[in-house]
């Protein structure tokens, strides 16, 4: 009698998200849910308007154990008219001005418009817990209508272990060549 066993991990797959464009009647003040960041490129894409300028489009995400976010991205639409400011990513905020500000891009100044890329160099982040990304209320300059993509690529965390032994081996390696020289000079 054989006895089979085959071990399967199932990984879900990163996020991707699309917000319908914001209009007068569509808009919201709320952040969206959009779930738990996964391995892989994560992208939530939006549009914001100057339909009201005391809306904001926001993102509440969490990020599980053993994962790190090592970049962030926005990355405009190639064509639209104005500018979106003040983007902000925060930890254990549920909105633009609570929680730990981790960063923020275009606080003062000119804004990213069509076209354009902003980098948050506040990156990795490795904490577990609920993050916010997004523009605060008025985030668009007056005649905005842009759509934008934030890209959050997301990998495993090194296990403590593997370090551990990686520095050993190392250590092991520096040892024995130190050993084999004393052999050699006598």
């Amino acid at each position: 009698m054989t006895l089979c066993m085959f071990a399967s991990t199932s990984q879900a797959s990163p996020i991707t998200y699309v917000e319908i464009e914001d209009t007068a009647g569509n808009a919201s003040t709320s952040p969206t849910l959009v779930g738990a960041l996964d391995i892989g490129v994560n992208t939530i894409s939006g549009w914001v308007t100057n339909a009201d300028p005391s809306l904001s489009d926001g993102y509440l995400f969490t990020l599980g154990a053993g994962l790190v976010i090592n970049d962030v991205r926005i990355i405009m639409g190639a064509t639209g008219s104005g500018a979106i400011r003040q983007i902000a990513l925060r930890q254990d905020s549920s909105n633009y001005l609570t929680g730990t500000l981790i960063d923020e891009l275009f606080a003062s100044g000119t804004g990213l418009s069509a076209g354009g890329l902003g980098v948050f160099p506040g990156t990795p982040l490795s904490s577990i817990g609920q993050y916010f990304i997004g523009n605060g209320g008025g985030g668009g300059l007056a005649g905005t209508d842009l759509s934008y993509t934030y890209q959050l690529t997301v990998a495993s965390a090194p296990e403590p272990t593997t370090l551990t032994l990686l520095a050993l081996s190392v250590l092991g390696l520096g040892y024995s060549r130190r050993k084999q020289f004393r052999i050699e000079r006598n």
